[in-house]
C-alpha cells in the first residue's frame, strides 16, 4: 500500500462553501520507486481550487491567491499531467460504500469512448473517519479546467445513493437532480445539466471541439495572465457551461448567452448551432 509522504495545509483560510457531502480533492503527484502519494496542494472541497492549480501546472502561470488558495510549484513540484490525471480523494466513511457501489458509472463512460479506466487504490496516512484513495484516470479529465470540473464533480455525486436497478450515468445525474441528492450543491448543479438538454456523454463526445473552439483555459491556452485569476476560478467550471448553453437553447437571457467574458462562450454558441431541428443539442451529431 502507498503512503502519503505528507499531507499539506493551506497557510490562509481556505473560503470553501458548505458541502453536505465533504468529498475532498488535492493534485498529487506518485513515487512509484518509494511508494508515496505526495500532494502538491491543501485537501480542498471547492473543485474550482483544482481549476486554479491545473492552470499553474499548464501555463506555468502562478495565479493570485484565491478564497485563501494558493498553488505555487516553487513550494512543491509541479503536477505531472503528461500521461494521466492524479488526484488523492478523502471520502467520508459513511460515503464509502456508496462510491465504491457507484464508481463504476464513471468507468463505463470512459470504456465507452475508449479512455484510460480510471482506478482508486487505498492509501495509508489519511485523515480518521474518512478512507483516503489514490485516483488515477485518464489524460483527458485533466487537459483543461471544465475537464477537471467535470471529473471531480462525477466523482462527488458517486457518493449520491441511487434505487436505480442498472442506472448509467444519465440516469444518475438525473436522479441527483430530481429525487435522490443528499446534498443540495449537487442537485442544483444535476438540475443545471437536465435543464441545458446536453448530456454528459455528449460533452465527451464532443470534446475535442470543446478544446479546439473555445477560449477555455486549457492545454491550448494562450499567455496567462494572475489577473485572470478570479475569471478563471468563477468561470472556468461546469456549471457555467451548462447554465451558458441553457441560456443559448432558450433565448431567456441574452445578456449572459452572449457575454463573450464567459470562458465557454464560444464552444457554448457552436454547439448550440449543431442542431437547426428542435433546439435541443443533445441531439446533435457533428
Amino acid at each position: 500500500m502507498k503512503t502519503i509522504k505528507h499531507i499539506k495545509t493551506s497557510k490562509d483560510h481556505l473560503n470553501e462553501i458548505y458541502q453536505q457531502i465533504d468529498l475532498k480533492f488535492a493534485l498529487v503527484n506518485i513515487d512509484e520507486e518509494l511508494q508515496e502519494v505526495k500532494p502538491l496542494t491543501a485537501i480542498v472541497k471547492c473543485r474550482d481550487y483544482l481549476s486554479d492549480a491545473l492552470v499553474t501546472a499548464i501555463t506555468g502561470t502562478v495565479l493570485n491567491r484565491q478564497y485563501g488558495f494558493l498553488y505555487k510549484p516553487e513550494d512543491s513540484e509541479v503536477w505531472d499531467i503528461s500521461r494521466q490525471t492524479n488526484l488523492l480523494l478523502q471520502v467520508p466513511d459513511k460515503y464509502v460504500e456508496i462510491f465504491n457501489n457507484n464508481f463504476h458509472l464513471i468507468n463505463d463512460l470512459e470504456e465507452w469512448y475508449g479512455w484510460d479506466i480510471s482506478t482508486i487504490e487505498k492509501v495509508s496516512g489519511g485523515i480518521a473517519g474518512n478512507e483516503t484513495y489514490l485516483l488515477v484516470g485518464d489524460r483527458q479529465w485533466s487537459r483543461s479546467t471544465f475537464m477537471i470540473s467535470l471529473y471531480t464533480f462525477l466523482l462527488r455525486i458517486m457518493c449520491e445513493k441511487n434505487e436505480s436497478i442498472s442506472p448509467d450515468i444519465e440516469t444518475h445525474v438525473t436522479y441527483v437532480a430530481t429525487l435522490g441528492a443528499g446534498s443540495k450543491n449537487n442537485a442544483a448543479i444535476c438540475q443545471s445539466i437536465v435543464k441545458s438538454g446536453v448530456p454528459i456523454w455528449g460533452v465527451i463526445q464532443h470534446i475535442d471541439e470543446i478544446h479546439a473552439n473555445t477560449n477555455i483555459i486549457g492545454e491550448s491556452s494562450l499567455e496567462i495572465s494572475p489577473s485572470l485569476t478570479p475569471r478563471i476560478h468563477d468561470y472556468g467550471g461546469i456549471l457555467r457551461f451548462f447554465d451558458h448553453v441553457t441560456s443559448f437553447r432558450t433565448g431567456a437571457d441574452k445578456s449572459l448567452g452572449m457575454n463573450k467574458m464567459h470562458l465557454l462562450h464560444d464552444f457554448a454558441w457552436n454547439y448550440f448551432q449543431l442542431d437547426t431541428s428542435n433546439g435541443d443539442v443533445s441531439t446533435c451529431t457533428t
